[in-house]
């Protein structure tokens, strides 16, 4: 998603200064791909387009302009065909776009702290800010207009999407697109500045090179020292030994990791899945929250084993663990999973 944004940013700029149908074409198909993938690439998207016509256009010219049109047309028809068939035809897209508009957040300055934190947490607030500063770096008219339509997008975005921007670290990647940018204009702003005060030396240049690597290096140091506390790669084999002995085509219920996913890609075990304390915390905000009997006697219905691999989660919901434990066996417990008999309740 992040790739074509950019490609289609640039093919986009291509058109705005070229004026083609080459142009016109391809920048929309671009960027239509990149909404295909992920929807929420429209939010830059949008923001960049509309900011950039009316700067340089204006709305008058825009609305009359043959090739916005078609532009426009070609970036959303491959997202309008899936939408309309996810939603009235096939309707395999009910339950993707529910749970998803709280505009209650917006009046909660918890909200906005936790959506600060998770933007530092994921790609640095200190790069935000330098990144607003290229804002004013950037030059009038278009480069400046693709700076704020992107940030705009973005914000535009976290307010649609207001839970899901302020609890999902994932959910900032359209951010980087702004970032990318505004940063580039931040170092070129350097390296002129560098130039107008004869600060020509090689050496010289070469420190400013350094610093910046050494803030990129340490900052993937610091990743990969996250990523090697952990070893996965036993990962395969228990998911698969897991899948055996729940024996691939049983009726599962299940809290697990990654909502089930491992289980399902590497055991060949379906399992649906039990909701975390985020998920019902998620429904409990829109309203839709249900008694824990209520959700345990749907979800359990026709269930042949819950499987525990996920304690944390486990131990976070004491109904759960209580229900599980007073009414039914334990058919297997180790240190990695637990497997309940929901067929055979206890006396």
């Amino acid at each position: 998603m992040i790739g074509l944004i950019l490609f289609g940013l640039w093919t986009f700029i291509r058109w705005d200064e070229q004026r083609t149908w080459k142009w016109t074409i391809i920048a929309g198909l671009l960027s239509g791909m990149a909404i295909f993938v992920k929807n929420v690439a429209i939010f830059p998207l949008l923001g960049a387009f509309a900011l950039v016509i009316l700067s340089t256009q204006g709305l008058k010219h825009a609305i009359k302009d043959s090739q916005v049109w078609v532009l426009a047309i070609i970036t959303a028809l491959p997202t309008v065909i899936y939408m309309v068939d996810g939603l009235y035809i096939s309707k395999e897209l009910d339950t993707a776009v529910g749970l998803r508009f709280f505009p209650n957040l917006w009046i909660d300055p918890a909200f906005y702290i936790r959506w600060r934190n998770i933007i530092g947490n994921t790609l640095g607030f200190g790069a935000l800010l330098l990144a607003l500063m290229g804002i004013f770096l950037a030059q009038r008219g278009r480069d400046r207009s693709l700076l704020l339509g992107t940030l705009l997008g973005y914000l535009v975005y976290g307010f649609v999407l207001s839970y899901h921007i302020s609890t999902h670290n994932y959910y900032q990647l359209p951010l980087i697109v702004f970032i990318a940018l505004s940063l580039s204009v931040v170092g070129k702003t350097l390296f002129r500045r560098m130039s107008e005060i004869n600060v020509s030396s090689v050496s010289a240049r070469l420190v400013v090179v350094g610093i910046i690597l050494f803030g990129i290096g340490s900052a993937m140091w610091n990743v990969r020292v996250d990523l090697i506390k952990d070893d996965f790669r036993e990962e395969p084999q228990f998911w698969a030994k897991l899948g055996d002995k729940l024996g691939h085509t049983t009726p599962v219920l299940g809290l697990t990791q990654d909502y089930g996913n491992r289980l399902a890609y590497w055991g060949w075990q379906q399992v649906e899945e039990w909701p975390t304390t985020g998920d019902q915390n998620l429904r409990e905000l829109a309203g839709k929250a249900k008694t824990f009997d209520e959700v345990f006697a749907d979800r359990v219905f026709g269930k042949q084993y819950f499987v525990i691999t996920n304690f944390k989660q486990f131990d976070s919901q004491p109904d759960l663990k209580a229900k599980l434990f007073g009414t039914y066996p334990v058919l297997e417990q180790t240190s990695e999973y637990i497997i309940f008999d929901l067929q055979h309740p206890l006396e």
